[in-house]
C-alpha cells in the first residue's frame, strides 16, 4: 500500500457528528417503506433515518423507491420515481432504474457514482451526476476520484470542477516539499524575477530541522508555516472587509503570491506547478471546516527532522469552548508522517477529558518494542502537562478491528431522529 492511499483510508476517520437529514429541492435520494399507518402515514427509512412521511399514492411496505424532492407548502415533498419491489432488488437494478428515468448514459462513471452514493446513504442530484461522469472520463484514478466526489457532497462543498481539482490535490500523493521544489526550478529554468515569491518559496521549504522536544518551538513553526503558506489569507481578507480597513498589498504569503503569478503571462510549465500549489492549499483550506460545535482542521505541512525532508498531514476533529477557542480536553488529532527509518507511521490520539488513548499504526515490527521501552517515560512526560496517558497501542496498517472493519476505516455519520411529519409522498 503506497503513501497516498494509506493517507486517504486514515483520513477518512472523523469524530461522529448528529445531524439531521436535509432535504433540498432536486435531490434524489434511495429509500425503504418500513411500515404504512393509519391515516396514509408511512415510516421511510432513508439512510440511517426513520422519517416519519404523508402519503397521497398508494405504496408497498419494504418495498424500495427513488426519490425526488420537490417543494411543498409546509414540508418538503418526495416524488416517487422508480419502485424496486424486494425480489428485484440488486444494486444493479437500482443504478440501471435511476439511469433509465433520468435518461442519462449508462457509462461506467455514472454507474460508479450512483453505486457511491447510495452505498454511503447520500442524496445526489442529476446535475451532480453529469458533472461527476464528465470529471471522471479520463480519470486515472476512478476509486479515489469517486472519494472525492462523495466528500464533496457529504461536507456540501460546492460542486464545482475548482473544488474537485483542489481535494484532488491534497489526495493525489504529491507533497509540499516536491510542490516548492518543482516551482523554484521552474522559475529558475525560466530565469522569471520575482524575489519576495522566491525569497518566501525558499523560506517555507527552508531545510533548517525542526526540534520535537521543544513546544514552544513546534507552536512557533506552526503558526508560521500556516501563515507563510497562506491558509488564513482569505480569513483576513474577510476581516478588512467588514472592519473596512486598508487592505495591505505586500502581503508576504504563498497563496496571494501564486495567485498574483498565474494572471501574468508566464510559461504552461511555471503555470502547471504555480496551479498544483494554489489548489492543494486550497483543498486543505476546505477540508478545514465547522460542522455545528465540532471543528475539523485538516493541515499538511512541510519541515525537516535530522535532515529528513518530510511533509507531516494531521487532522483534529473537537469542539471548541464558549470563548471559541479549541477544546484541548476534549478531541481527537491524527497524525500521518513518512520517516526516514520506520516508514509511513500514523497516530491515532483521542482525548476525553485529559485522559488519552494513542494508537499507533505502522509495519515495521522494531516499532512495537520502542514502545514498549518508552512507554512509562511517554507517561510521565505527559502527566507534567496534566494529561493521563491511558493506553498506548501498536497495529499494523490494514489491521482489523474485532468488528472486522480496517483500523482506519471510515466512521458514518450518525443522524438525530427527527419527531413529527417530516414529509409528505
Amino acid at each position: 500500500m503506497n503513501y497516498s492511499t494509506n493517507i486517504v483510508s486514515f483520513f477518512k476517520q472523523e469524530l461522529p457528528v448528529n445531524q439531521p437529514l436535509s432535504l433540498r429541492q432536486g435531490q434524489i435520494i434511495f429509500g425503504k417503506i418500513n411500515k404504512i399507518f393509519p391515516n396514509q402515514m408511512a415510516e421511510v427509512q432513508i439512510g440511517q433515518q426513520k422519517l416519519l412521511a404523508e402519503l397521497s399514492i398508494p405504496l408497498s411496505v419494504d418495498s424500495n423507491y427513488w426519490f425526488q424532492v420537490q417543494k411543498g407548502d409546509k414540508k418538503p415533498q418526495l416524488k416517487v420515481l422508480t419502485t424496486m419491489k424486494t425480489a428485484a432488488n440488486t444494486q444493479q437494478n437500482q443504478i440501471e432504474s435511476l439511469l433509465e428515468q433520468l435518461s442519462l448514459p449508462k457509462t461506467t462513471e455514472t454507474r460508479a457514482v450512483i453505486a457511491s452514493f447510495v452505498h454511503n446513504k447520500l442524496p445526489l442530484t442529476s446535475e451532480i451526476l453529469e458533472q461527476a461522469a464528465s470529471w471522471l472520463k479520463n480519470s486515472k484514478e476512478l476509486k479515489q476520484d469517486i472519494e472525492i466526489i462523495k466528500q464533496m457532497a457529504d461536507k456540501e462543498l460546492p460542486f464545482t470542477k475548482e473544488v474537485f481539482a483542489s481535494l484532488s490535490a491534497v489526495q493525489s500523493g504529491k507533497s509540499f516539499p516536491k510542490l516548492l521544489e518543482l516551482l523554484q526550478d521552474e522559475l529558475t529554468v525560466h530565469s522569471v524575477k520575482n524575489a519576495p515569491l522566491m525569497e518566501l518559496l525558499a523560506t517555507v521549504n527552508g531545510r533548517e530541522p525542526l526540534n520535537l522536544e521543544d513546544s514552544r518551538e513546534i507552536k512557533n513553526f506552526l503558526s508560521q508555516i500556516l501563515r507563510n503558506l497562506g491558509f488564513s489569507y482569505e480569513a483576513e481578507l474577510a476581516g478588512h472587509l467588514t472592519s473596512n480597513t486598508e487592505i495591505k498589498e505586500d502581503v508576504q504569503q504563498l497563496k496571494p503570491l501564486l495567485l498574483d503569478l498565474l494572471k501574468a503571462d508566464i510559461s504552461p510549465s511555471i503555470k502547471e506547478a504555480a496551479q498544483q500549489l494554489v489548489d492543494k492549499i486550497t483543498g486543505l483550506q476546505l477540508l478545514s471546516q465547522e460542522v455545528g460545535p465540532v471543528t475539523q482542521l485538516v493541515m499538511q505541512l512541510p519541515f525537516s527532522f535530522r535532515e529528513h525532508e518530510m511533509e507531516a498531514s494531521l487532522q483534529f476533529t473537537g469542539r471548541k469552548t464558549k470563548d471559541g477557542k479549541i477544546d484541548s480536553d476534549f478531541c481527537r488529532i491524527l497524525f500521518y508522517l513518512d520517516l526516514q527509518h520506520i516508514k509511513e507511521t500514523a497516530i491515532d490520539m483521542k482525548i476525553q477529558n485529559r485522559v488519552m488513548n494513542v494508537t499507533i499504526m505502522n509495519n515495521q515490527p522494531l516499532l512495537f518494542k520502542l514502545v514498549e521501552m518508552f512507554t512509562k517515560e511517554l507517561k510521565e512526560k505527559m502527566q507534567e502537562a496534566n494529561y493521563t496517558l491511558l493506553s498506548i497501542a501498536c497495529k499494523p496498517f490494514g489491521d482489523k478491528n474485532q468488528d472486522g472493519k480496517s483500523s482506519h476505516a471510515a466512521y458514518q455519520l450518525g443522524y438525530s431522529s427527527y419527531k413529527g411529519v417530516d414529509i409528505k409522498i
